[in-house]
């Protein structure tokens, strides 16, 4: 960045960094890159910018450390994993600080930079809770991926306000259909937090079974506070007692698909896709 301003657009940041506007969006929502607002506009710095950048490079190399990962993100399971976690990324948390590996939902999470503790969670709407809304259909949209210089039409949208505590949620679940490596057309759902026309981020994303289109049915990966997929023999996190769960490779077939546990969705169960949205998105201390 060297050569231009000092003060610059998130845009203008997004285009160094390669990624997409959102992203760099969330980031300055959730504090850990710094800026301000200018008649209502987001503003940063290079300063800021490259303190990011060490940030960043502090956080994902200790993590790499921590746990062995190589990097290679195409060893870790289906295209939708992979999504799924760059969708988690994107969401601005509710403070400074990720939970730690140890913490589970519901409880207090200590962040693990040595950040101020979360608040104890917030009781989420149950399932017949959420069944009992009627979710209004919206107009298709485009969503701009990390990492993805194309924008991904969402050809069937739909919306809800969920109400939690004193706080008003707005969600939308986006149907897309995307070619992967185990299978071409795949459809699947995602789960946003946000208003179409403004900023929104992914929460999760459920992936098509391999006979959607006689099923009906999507998987999406389970993940513990530390962002580990949930294995086939480990015991389910709080929450997911009442959710219809099972193995994610028994629906989704492909050259890294893992035996991990899943939440199971028809199409038109929009109540287990946002229930399953504000699950992770209450382990991850965003609500």
């Amino acid at each position: 960045m060297a050569g231009r301003l000092s003060v610059l657009t998130p845009k203008e940041v997004a285009s160094e960094f390669h990624v997409a506007e959102t992203v760099i969006l969330a980031e300055l929502e959730s504090g850990r890159l710094k800026g301000f607002r200018f008649g209502g506009a987001w503003r940063t710095t290079e300063e800021a910018a490259l303190e990011l950048i060490a940030t960043l490079m502090e956080e994902q190399g200790a993590g790499s450390a921590a746990s062995g990962e190589t990097g290679d993100e195409t060893t870790e399971g289906d295209d939708y994993e992979i999504a799924q976690d760059e969708a988690e990324a994107a969401l601005p948390a509710r403070r400074r600080g990720r939970p730690s590996k140890a913490s589970t939902l519901g409880d207090p999470g200590s962040a693990s930079n040595g950040a101020a503790p979360l608040a104890p969670a917030i009781p989420l709407p149950t399932l017949d809770e959420l069944r009992e809304l009627e979710w209004e259909t919206a107009q298709p949209f485009y969503h701009q991926w990390p990492n993805s210089k194309e924008k991904e039409l969402q050809d069937a949208a739909f919306t809800q306000i969920i109400e939690i505590d004193t706080k008003h949620i707005s969600l939308v679940i986006g149907f897309a259909t995307r070619d992967t490596a185990s299978m071409p057309a795949r459809r699947h759902a995602t789960v946003f937090w946000g208003d179409i026309g403004r900023t929104l981020y992914p929460l999760v994303q459920f992936a098509g079974a391999n006979d959607f289109e006689n099923s009906g049915l999507l998987a999406s990966i389970i993940r513990d506070s530390g962002r580990a997929t949930v294995a086939a023999d480990a015991p389910l996190p709080s929450g997911y007692e009442d959710m219809p769960v099972g193995f994610y490779n028994d629906l989704i077939s492909g050259p890294y698909t893992r035996k991990s546990r899943c939440v199971i969705a028809h199409k038109d169960d929009f109540a287990v896709m946002a229930k399953h949205a504000l699950l992770r998105s209450q382990q991850k201390g965003r609500i």
